[in-house]
């Protein structure tokens, strides 16, 4: 098997947890790399619980980062389901969806207290892509999602849904306009999921995440001191 993770392609949930068995999987923080107490097994440890975990990415990031997770939205907008996705969804063509996108951010941006960029947003730690067909959504989960204000997760917790996640798929890829929103550069490989969102058991839209290497040294950074 190749030193890079089946790089430019996804791999199944169970192909990523064997090879993890074997390798560390790396994503090099510039952060961590000028923190030189910075546990150098903390990105593989954080990388593989994110990636692998069930629940809530909000949830999961709460509690790593021992902060309010925000979200800043990048933009919303009524759109087709492509053939693929509707196909995905066992939806007819033509069934129309949300796409949002956006970034799960180190607290709020209208209450920005916590880890701030040199723009004086938060700090952004992790890429959120979401397709959810209208027609599955409740009205209160519709409204909730138009208004744009919180991570997806958060609505879902709030609204307390069942949540499971399917077919999970795992890879790394070069993606530059996300790597440079996280202040990386644009040649930085970043790894990301994309997966099945279901909600009280019935498949209710498509999610794709990526990762910042940051979060790392985010936590690091963060803990409390004893």
């Amino acid at each position: 098997m190749p030193k890079q993770f089946i790089k430019e392609h996804w791999a199944s949930r169970s192909a990523f947890y064997n090879y993890c068995k074997t390798r560390q999987i790396t994503s090099v923080s510039h952060l961590q790399q000028k923190k030189e107490n910075t546990p150098q097994a903390v990105p593989d440890t954080l990388l593989r619980l994110l990636l692998l975990s069930d629940g809530t990415m909000t949830r999961l990031l709460e509690g790593i980062c021992l902060a309010t997770i925000g979200f800043e939205l990048a933009e919303q907008f009524e759109t087709v389901l492509s053939d693929q996705d509707a196909k995905s969804l066992s939806l007819p063509k033509g069934e129309k969806a949300i796409k949002r996108q956006g970034w799960l951010t180190l607290g709020n941006v209208s209450e920005n207290t916590t880890g701030q960029r040199l723009d004086g947003m938060p700090m952004r730690l992790v890429y959120v892509e979401s397709v959810l067909p209208i027609s599955i959504l409740t009205a209160k989960l519709h409204h909730e999602i138009l208004l744009g204000r919180k991570p997806l997760g958060q609505i879902i917790h709030e609204q307390g849904y069942l949540f499971r996640r399917d077919d999970i798929q795992i890879g790394q890829f070069l993606l530059p306009d996300i790597a440079k929103g996280f202040g990386l550069a644009s040649n930085e490989p970043l790894w990301a999921r994309r997966y099945q969102l279901a909600l009280s058991n019935e498949i209710s839209g498509l999610l794709f995440e990526v990762i910042s290497p940051n979060i790392a040294s985010f936590a690091y950074h963060y803990l409390p001191t004893i």
